[in-house]
């Protein structure tokens, strides 16, 4: 077992060592800089450079705006600067969902991974790897 810090709990740890251990690792979970919603994050969600956001699943949608997203803050206290980079999805991206080169999206019916290698703002440019 290992906690945040990366540092190993030992084997003979004492039920006190463990428990210790056990509420260091949750105050730093409640420090954790993650967020989610059905919703963009672009001007709406107030974070710190660094932060997560993940999009969930819009019901009853068959666009890429249905489609779950990882997003990355990449600027501090603003509501802008968050990037899009990882996306979840059913089927080939290509002509369906929009974003930046070096995006990846993964299928998850087939397992495919696909890699968006040119056209940054438009739906094509997708390769499987």
């Amino acid at each position: 077992m290992r906690n945040i810090s990366n540092q190993p709990i030992p084997h003979d740890a004492t039920v006190e060592q463990l428990n210790k251990e056990l509420r260091r690792t949750q105050r730093e979970l409640q420090n954790l800089p993650l967020y989610y919603g059905d919703f963009d994050p672009q001007n709406n969600v107030l974070a710190q450079a660094g932060s997560i956001f993940i999009r969930t699943t819009k019901q009853g949608k068959n666009t890429a705006e249905a489609t779950p997203h990882i997003y990355i803050k990449t600027s501090d206290n603003t509501r802008d600067g968050w990037l899009s980079l990882l996306f979840l999805g059913s089927g080939n991206p290509a002509g369906n969902v929009v974003a930046m080169t070096g995006s990846i999206l993964l299928d998850v019916l087939t397992g495919t991974l696909y890699k968006k290698t040119t056209g940054t703002g438009s739906a094509n440019g997708w390769s499987a790897v």
